[in-house]
């Protein structure tokens, strides 16, 4: 289970920092709605150095370093930041169940304890991150772990069509 919500975490960068250097490069939303840049990448190794910045890489795990990243390239108000401004807790938490599946740590358990506790509105002590995905969320019936790909899967598809939600 840590290791399908890994891929399907890493699967979720790896579409931002796509979607963000196709825009860099020129390339438009699925709608055809031309995207307003500050920058044009002058090919995929420059649009990706852009995004790396003087770094050995881009956190994509970060959703205000996206927002900054994307207002730097992007018109202020843009299809990437804003979308990621409307789950950003979300992501937030999303982050922190992540960090727990990679590395278990007094920390990292600490931080998925806090926020079981908060999603499931009772104290909880040494959950596993198996166990908190396949909870259900309360107002849908589906698990955290389609609750939260729901999301990310609604932002993504917005973000491909050039649309804000």
């Amino acid at each position: 289970v840590n290791a399908a919500f890994l891929k399907f975490y890493i699967a979720w960068e790896e579409y931002l920092e796509k979607v963000m250097s196709a825009f860099l490069l020129g390339e438009l939303p699925i709608t055809g709605i031309s995207i307003e840049k500050s920058v044009v990448a002058r090919g995929e190794k420059h649009a990706h150095d852009l995004l790396v910045g003087t770094n050995t890489y881009f956190d994509w795990s970060n959703p205000e370093l996206i927002r900054r990243l994307s207002k730097l390239y992007l018109e202020e108000s843009n299809v990437i930041g804003d979308n990621i401004l409307s789950i950003q807790n979300d992501l937030l938490d999303l982050k922190t169940i992540r960090n727990a599946a990679a590395h278990i740590s007094a920390t990292t358990q600490k931080k998925l304890d806090s926020l079981a506790s908060r999603l499931l509105s009772h104290t909880v002590v040494d959950i596993t991150v198996e166990s908190l995905i396949t909870q259900l969320e309360p107002s849908t019936g589906l698990s955290y772990f389609e609750y939260y790909k729901r999301k990310l899967d609604m932002v993504a598809e917005k973000i491909a069509e050039g649309e804000i939600i």
